[in-house]
């Protein structure tokens, strides 16, 4: 496809041709495989943790829209894949030089031509939007499909870093929670229920499950019957292959009724 077509399809709000721009997903989950994978939220709070040795360790870092990075001890310096959801200035592109780029946005003309045509890009479905948009009863984050996505694959770890779920705002702009389409109680409940998904306390601390996501200390989540919205029923393809290592559930809340997360 040249840029001409790329622009008419787009226009027309044609969404097989821009699809036919992307790796299936099935050879996106498939680079997951065995291994440990860091997703980065945009939080406030993370630039207050010395996460970044962390996150740079991870076999495959993941962040979200522009991105920023305060500080490498905080961010680390790595960009394996960019999942986005509005248009990338060029000096951003520069700045992050992702690895490869996924189109998480079902506002296809947002799009642009130069990550639509980068090596390994991806589109993610219009009905997996909308399956988590019912799941959750709003719009979901970026984030929040990026965790979804990730967990349909057969990654040995992930690890959640800079999710506080709007509670400290956001590095990327100045809205607060009422001022974006989201319900992010929802996706608290939502991403908490899959922390809880594995946890056994019977089971073998030694004994690593299927799959392992964590949440680390610049991640806070509502209480449980805490949010506004009733987050649905998690995807068949989640139940039973979630564990939670080394976070503490117990710990009273801080702030505004969350419950957080220690790693």
């Amino acid at each position: 496809m040249n840029r001409l077509a790329f622009a008419t399809a787009r226009l027309m709000r044609r969404d097989a041709p821009l699809a036919a721009l992307s790796v299936p997903q099935s050879a996106l989950l498939a680079d997951l495989s065995g291994r440990h994978v860091a997703l980065i939220g945009n939080a406030r709070a993370l630039a207050d943790q010395a996460h970044g040795a962390r996150i740079d360790a991870a076999d495959r870092v993941i962040r979200i829209n522009r991105a920023p990075m305060p500080s490498p001890a905080s961010h680390g310096t790595r960009t394996d894949w960019l999942g986005l959801a509005t248009r990338l200035l060029d000096t951003d592109r520069a700045r992050l030089n992702p690895g490869r780029i996924l189109w998480m946005s079902p506002k296809r003309k947002r799009l642009d031509w130069d990550s639509a045509s980068s090596p390994g890009f991806y589109l993610h479905p219009l009905a997996d939007i909308d399956m988590l948009a019912g799941r959750l009863g709003a719009p979901p984050t970026t984030g929040a499909m990026l965790i979804d996505l990730c967990l349909r694959s057969d990654l040995e770890s992930l690890t959640l870093y800079g999710f506080d779920f709007f509670a400290s705002l956001s590095l990327s702009g100045r809205r607060n929670a009422a001022q974006v389409p989201h319900d992010f109680a929802a996706e608290g409940a939502w991403v908490a229920d899959l922390l809880r998904q594995d946890h056994r306390p019977d089971a073998d601390p030694l004994r690593r499950p299927l799959h392992v996501l964590r949440a680390v200390q610049s991640c806070a989540l509502p209480p449980r019957g805490g949010h506004q919205k009733q987050a649905g029923k998690l995807h068949e393809n989640h139940q039973g292959r979630l564990g939670l290592h080394g976070a503490d559930l117990r710990h009273p809340g801080i702030g505004a009724g969350f419950r957080r997360l220690w790693l």
